[in-house]
């Protein structure tokens, strides 16, 4: 259920490796190509990151590179290089984005970076670091708009990273997953992030779902006067493998 979900994410980070080029004479079509497999990873909801990004690198293609290339310059410190993309972004949205939103937050920008860096730098939304944060009693409190966040989330990545490697069936199991399109993630960084994001947003759904033996279908009927088409009760109790789900939650922490 979840790696079907989520495996995109090993693709969209490969498909990126396979078609980025910084000096490419077409930088909007290749731009283009390279974000066309992030899905939700860049636009979801209300949320448009890489539509905003794409209609400033069709607009005026040499900004978007420069924006870019200061990105991915390593050797500037993470928080001064996500401050001025910021603000380039912000003076290009007035000049070519309508709705006047740039919507490049912290989770833009590092998914940015993990698509061109991929083993050194992790997927990283607030939401899911505050609520994995609670439920393991991590050492610090994430603090909305703060960059501090960043660099708190990447030190918990690495702290259950180091879980995650010690566990042969895990990565038995991640290996025998990734096909000749997927990134094959050596650092397991993305594991680690998948990890994480699987606790929760899944987690309590697969338990509900296993607490949950009885299925009923009301797809077809409705409650004024017709009948209801239900599965017969066989009335036994609903059958629960504690011992399992311990093992699972020992290992979430």
């Amino acid at each position: 259920y979840v790696d079907k979900k989520e495996r995109y994410k090993w693709k969209a980070v490969q498909h990126f490796q396979e078609h980025w080029n910084g000096e490419a004479e077409d930088f909007y079509g290749m731009l283009n190509e390279s974000l066309r497999l992030t899905k939700n990873l860049l636009d979801s909801g209300s949320y448009y990151p890489k539509r905003v990004l794409l209609l400033i690198a069709k607009a005026d293609p040499k900004a978007a590179k420069d924006v870019l290339s200061r990105v991915f310059d390593e050797t500037i410190h993470l928080e001064n290089r996500f401050e001025k993309f910021k603000e380039d972004m912000g003076k290009l949205v007035d000049l070519h984005v309508p709705q006047k939103n740039p919507y490049q937050d912290h989770r833009a920008f590092m998914v940015y970076l993990c698509l061109r860096y991929p083993d050194t730098y992790y997927l990283y939304k607030f939401n899911m670091f505050k609520i994995f944060a609670e439920r393991i009693n991590f050492n610090y409190k994430p603090i909305k708009g703060c960059f501090s966040n960043v660099f708190q989330f990447e030190e918990l990545c690495r702290i259950v990273k180091s879980s995650l490697v010690e566990d042969n069936e895990l990565l038995s199991l991640h290996h025998e997953r990734l096909d000749q399109v997927c990134y094959q993630d050596p650092t397991y960084n993305l594991l680690t992030q998948d990890f994480i994001y699987a606790t929760v947003q899944h987690m309590d759904k697969i338990n509900n779902d296993e607490s949950n033996d009885l299925k009923w279908d009301i797809s077809e009927g409705s409650i004024d006067g017709l009948n209801l088409k239900l599965p017969e009760s066989n009335f036994t109790g609903t059958k629960i493998d504690h011992e399992r789900r311990q093992r699972r939650n020992s290992k979430i922490g």
